[in-house]
């Protein structure tokens, strides 16, 4: 199961693992991703959630209610249903062979609800042992990418409130909350969301690497979702403030301030300024030497040191590529 956290590569492979879906089941790999027209495409996160979790719970009806018109528990308890009758008629198809799920909310959501132990358990239903990859990205780096994201589908227009509000992301706990959740049958492998460490310098690659699959001869994917330039940040900025000001600006929807904002394209991608990639750093320090010591024992820093000029351009200091993946 690929828990990929956001702004890491997660659409790219879910997209490689779709368009590459008949191939893989050759190599005795099962990629469902619900979208087959027996029934609606639901995300794998959706299904799981759903499909393990308790309808109880008001935070849930809350969590499901816009997409699935769910509002009652009787009418969760329907959706489940569904969904655990879909689940298992994939694992049906699937045989004898290895599946594969993804899901890039799955993660950071059921470890800020304490869902976890749930979710592992719904898996232990289902398979005699499993084993959840996850990718990390040094915090900084994923702020900036993240705030682009945030600000480009309107929840944003302030990188210090942003900061303040995901700055610190403490990946040691993650890992340990999912590691202790899935044992005895599960484990956990934590990979770094840097080109200079993923296999052959990309995401997809390193990913099906990790799971054993060979990729010679499958279609490969161009990137997808990646960040906004530091100009379009800015108009989006400014269009959001004037939209909150003004309540409704005549060009809304905000689709037509994406429209807008490409007319300013550049080519520098947004990046948080020296200063407060040294607060975020710091904020996040402790927790990343812990996360180092107990899954990249062999590296002598987590990440890949990020040299910020003054006009807050990254730059990247290359270190030696990691040959194999560390669980």
């Amino acid at each position: 199961m690929h828990l990929g956290l956001n702004k890491t590569g997660s659409t790219s492979i879910q997209t490689w693992l779709r368009t590459n879906k008949s191939a893989l089941l050759k190599q005795g790999f099962h990629y469902d991703p619900f979208e087959d027209g027996k029934h609606p495409q639901w995300p794998h996160a959706d299904v799981i959630a759903i499909a393990s979790l308790n309808s109880d719970d008001p935070d849930l009806l809350s969590a499901f209610r816009l997409s699935y018109g769910i509002r009652t528990p009787e009418e969760y308890n329907n959706q489940s249903q569904l969904m655990k009758t879909a689940f298992a008629n994939s694992l049906s198809e699937a045989g004898d062979r290895t599946v594969i799920l993804s899901s890039e909310t799955l993660g950071v959501w059921a470890t800020g609800t304490g869902l976890v132990g749930p979710v592992c358990e719904f898996l232990r239903k289902y398979f005699d042992e499993f084993t959840i990859v996850t990718y990390v990205r040094e915090q900084a780096d994923w702020l900036a990418s993240a705030y682009s994201q945030a600000v480009k589908i309107g929840r944003f227009h302030s990188i210090k409130a942003f900061a303040a509000a995901r700055g610190e992301n403490n990946y040691d706990q993650f890992a340990s909350t999912w590691s202790q959740a899935a044992e005895p049958h599960g484990s956990v492998v934590m990979r770094l969301f840097e080109r200079e460490t993923m296999i052959n310098n990309d995401v997809v690659e390193d990913f099906a690497v990790t799971c054993g699959i060979d990729t010679r001869g499958l279609t490969k994917v161009r990137a997808h979702n990646e960040a906004i330039s530091a100009n379009e940040v800015r108009v989006l900025e400014l269009l959001s403030r004037l939209e909150k000001r003004l309540v409704q600006l005549p060009f809304a929807p905000r689709s037509r301030h994406r429209k807008i904002a490409r007319l300013f394209k550049g080519r520098r991608k947004f990046s948080l300024s020296k200063s407060m990639t040294r607060r975020i750093r710091a904020l996040n320090a402790e927790s990343n030497e812990q996360f180092r010591q107990r899954y990249f024992p062999d590296r002598p820093v987590l990440f890949a040191t990020l040299n910020p000029r003054e006009d807050g351009v990254a730059q990247r200091v290359v270190t030696k590529k990691i040959a194999k993946p560390h669980t």
